[in-house]
């Protein structure tokens, strides 16, 4: 038990921390997330704590079809740019935005 509660404690000071560096320099976090990214998508799937995905979830960033090439953007900031009324974030996934854009699947997503 004592060993979960300082790893709740230190999980949760680590991600507070990572969310104010984004804030603070977005250039620096997105070197960050490029490095480092795997390590954050590792961290929503092996927690069992809705609340920790949650918060981690914050924190990755992604490409955007509205967004020019390179240019990563937090889930906060997407949701922001949504159209009134929309509920629904639909996503492709593939190994480079160039893949993705010229598939037959991306057409179908874009209608």
């Amino acid at each position: 038990a004592l060993i979960r509660k300082i790893r709740s404690v230190l999980t949760n000071r680590i991600v507070k921390f990572l969310g104010d560096q984004a804030r603070r320099d977005p250039a620096k976090y997105q070197k960050f997330v490029e490095d480092n990214g795997f390590f954050l998508r590792e961290g929503i799937v092996s927690t069992e704590d809705q609340d920790e995905r949650e918060s981690i979830a914050k924190l990755l960033r992604f490409e955007s079809s509205a967004e020019p090439s390179g240019t990563l953007v937090g889930i906060e900031d997407y949701c922001k740019r949504m159209r009134p009324g929309q509920r629904n974030i639909y996503y492709f996934s593939a190994p480079s935005r160039q893949l993705a854009e010229t598939s037959p699947y991306y057409e179908a997503l874009k209608k």
